[in-house]
């Protein structure tokens, strides 16, 4: 993805993050719906997920300004989609680590 940091694989399942933007294009419910999220991980990391057609696994990147450009080039990748801004889903879990529960 051009000269933007990589960002390493990162599974949501097992990590604290809280969704904070999550974007859709395609036909809602089919298969040809795609969604962009984006947010921060507990450790102050930033996290993109592409899920739809192909499933992106999920990566984190060091700062939201990096994380924002990996949005913008996911999109940039389907040059017909209508992207539209959608809420994060209500049952997308907010995990918080341990530390953060104390």
């Amino acid at each position: 993805m051009g000269g933007v940091e990589r960002g390493e694989p990162v599974d949501l399942s097992k990590v604290g993050h809280e969704c904070r933007a999550r974007w859709r294009t395609g036909t809602e419910g089919t298969w040809r719906q795609v969604d962009i999220a984006a947010g921060q991980l507990d450790d102050g990391r930033w996290y993109v997920a592409r899920v739809g057609q192909v499933h992106g696994r999920p990566r984190s990147y060091s700062n939201k300004a990096v994380a924002w450009q990996i949005v913008q080039q996911l999109m940039a990748a389907e040059p017909d989609a209508r992207w539209r801004r959608v809420p994060c889903y209500p049952s997308e879990p907010v995990l918080r680590s341990a530390k953060q529960r104390d």
